[in-house]
């Protein structure tokens, strides 16, 4: 009996150890598990901080791509005003231009003209100026040639005399 007492004994002070150990075991997963349910309890108060964020974000987003539309609108009918008043002012420059180019054509024409005009009374003069110098060197030639024979007679009259 006194084995049996032994091993009784034995078996209870291994299951009363198996028990403490249990507990500990159990205390233990239970302190993990608390401190398993604080970290989650941390993490879900996290994301709820990390979601309400991202919607504040989201919020942001949406309002810079409202301004962003917006101000793409009005820079595209800024350019479109812009491109209007360009082409305007293209249009009345091209206009003067053109009507610049016409008064040249029509100057140009003009001083044509009175250049074959200059050109003109400038070979009437030189024609003038010919038939003058023809007249006058024929009236000094018959000029010369009737003092050379005066001069001649003279001569000759003078040879004879002596």
């Amino acid at each position: 009996m006194l084995k049996k007492f032994t091993i009784l004994s034995f078996i209870l002070f291994i299951v009363s150890h198996q028990i403490k150990a249990q507990d500990n075991t159990a205390a233990n997963f239970e302190n993990q598990l608390n401190l398993l349910r604080n970290k989650i309890q941390t993490q879900q108060k996290l994301i709820h901080k990390n979601a309400e964020t991202l919607r504040l974000q989201d919020d942001k987003i949406v309002e810079l791509n409202n301004q962003l539309s917006t101000l793409k609108n009005a820079q595209s009918e800024q350019l479109t005003s812009f491109e209007s008043k360009i082409s305007g002012i293209l249009g009345d420059y091209n206009t003067k231009i053109d009507d610049q180019n016409k008064v040249i054509e029509d100057l140009k024409a003009s001083l044509s003209k009175k250049d074959f005009n200059l050109y003109l009374y400038i070979a009437i003069a030189l024609c003038v100026a010919l038939v003058l110098f023809v007249y006058f060197m024929k009236m000094a030639t018959q000029k010369a040639i009737t003092q050379q024979s005066k001069n001649w007679s003279d001569f000759l009259t003078y040879i004879v005399k002596r």
